[in-house]
């Protein structure tokens, strides 16, 4: 149950105004999603789905490809490369989730750095990422709490452990909305486990209503990444053929043809002999009737290099990467390669702003309901927020230098100021 407070003016008085509240209590289990999933509509086992998309086609598809393996390196490199920020107005509920978060990663015998990489890993990968939840009270610093939802009493989180995407069925009601998940290895009756819904986090991007799963971002690019393995296959094997040239060695002329010598032998026998007993870095010393000719392609062989160049760009575009990511254009100046790797840093940019979001829901809300104080989460006083730093210095000293000037010219209050700046907005003992 969620309070709503409104706040309204009484228009009947124009000298004063009269703040009166409204209280609207929201039952959020009250409401229940209509959309019919698709998924509904595919074969399934029993009551249990697999997801929409084969994620086992894009593990090999990043193991064999070293384009898509080094786009998901390159994202999640640059995702954690500034590291990231707990923040909120009140300072005690900042530290008791930082707090949370380092005592989570000691029970996942991980880290905070190391669990956020596993999860934004799944999500580069296959736009979904499954996490299980391990609920203990003894080895959580959290307290039980009644759910909203459910009204089921809910022990506090003790451990996050990433699962393998790979490996997960749903199961789905009549209109195929998720009620459970389930752990499964194909062809085994005991290498199962089965999990309640609100012990999985589900974090999924790039997902298309009424689908029970996000769509990989490197679907697109599959058959132009067969495509391009195909003309290199091809070139290869152009390669293997005209390596080494045919050496054609004509002995005669159509008006003095080869002799026959006086022992029988020919004038062409004679040079095969000697061409076989001749050391490999002997030289050819030939009269007038002889002539050496190399047969190979001879510049008649299809020019395949705007074909590999044409496909290998399409490629990298579907990954959002450029040349200069995977380690080419090095006549590039550094403006050039900032350019080209525009896309690529925007893409880590967007995709932090959503797993803040994801996050920041799903994790950080449930962590403060395990405080042991009644919060009231529409205040936003009582809100915990990650936040990543910014990992574009560039657009970071532009946006703080605009900022800068806005405010001395009186564009901007000092908490305004600080806000652009990232920074929380300064109490009274600040001032002093």
């Amino acid at each position: 149950m969620i309070d709503l407070i409104y706040k309204v003016f009484d228009t009947e008085s124009e000298e004063t105004e009269t703040d009166v509240e409204i209280k609207a209590t929201v039952s959020l289990g009250s409401v229940k999603n209509p959309v019919i999933n698709w998924n509904r509509l595919r074969k399934t086992i029993g009551d249990w789905v697999r997801p929409e998309y084969s994620f086992a086609d894009v593990d090999r598809f990043s193991d064999a490809d070293s384009y898509v393996l080094q786009s998901f390196k390159k994202k999640s490199s640059l995702f954690l490369k500034e590291g990231f920020e707990i923040v909120g107005q009140r300072p005690e509920l900042v530290e008791y989730e930082k707090k949370r978060l380092a005592q989570i990663a000691y029970v996942s015998k991980s880290t905070e750095l190391q669990l956020l990489n596993q999860i934004y890993g799944n999500l580069s990968r296959y736009s979904n990422a499954f996490v299980a939840i391990v609920r203990d009270e003894k080895a959580s610093g959290g307290f039980a709490y009644k759910a909203s939802r459910s009204g089921k009493k809910m022990k506090p989180i003790a451990g996050l452990f990433v699962l393998p995407a790979p490996s997960i069925e749903i199961k789905v009601d009549d209109l195929s909305h998720v009620i459970r998940y389930r752990q499964y290895v194909s062809g085994s009756t005991k290498l199962h486990r089965e999990y309640a819904l609100e012990d999985v986090l589900h974090f999924a991007i790039n997902k298309k209503e009424g689908l029970l799963t996000g769509t990989p971002r490197i679907l697109p690019v599959v058959e132009d990444i067969r495509a391009l393995r195909r003309i290199e296959e091809n070139v290869e094997l152009l390669v293997v053929q005209n390596i080494f040239p045919l050496i054609h060695y004509r002995v005669g002329q159509e008006s003095a043809p080869a002799r026959t010598n006086y022992n029988g032998g020919t004038e062409v026998d004679s040079v095969i002999a000697q061409i076989e007993n001749m050391p490999p870095e002997g030289i050819y010393v030939t009269p007038e009737r002889h002539e050496i000719k190399m047969i190979g392609t001879e510049g008649r062989a299809l020019r395949v290099e705007e074909y590999l160049s044409y496909f290998k760009n399409r490629v990298l575009a579907g990954l959002s990467m450029s040349s200069v990511d995977v380690g080419e254009g090095v006549t590039a100046n550094r403006a050039t390669a900032d350019t080209m790797s525009r896309a690529l840093v925007d893409e880590v940019k967007s995709d932090q702003k959503l797993f803040e979001d994801m996050f920041n829901q799903l994790v950080i809300t449930q962590l403060l309901l395990e405080c042991g104080q009644n919060l009231d989460m529409a205040d936003e006083e009582n809100r915990v927020y990650l936040r990543f730093n910014e990992i574009d210095f560039d657009a970071k000293i532009k946006k703080e230098n605009h900022a800068t000037q806005l405010w001395l010219q009186s564009g901007l209050t000092i908490n305004e100021f600080r806000d652009a700046l990232g920074k929380p907005a300064m109490e009274e003992e600040d001032w002093n």
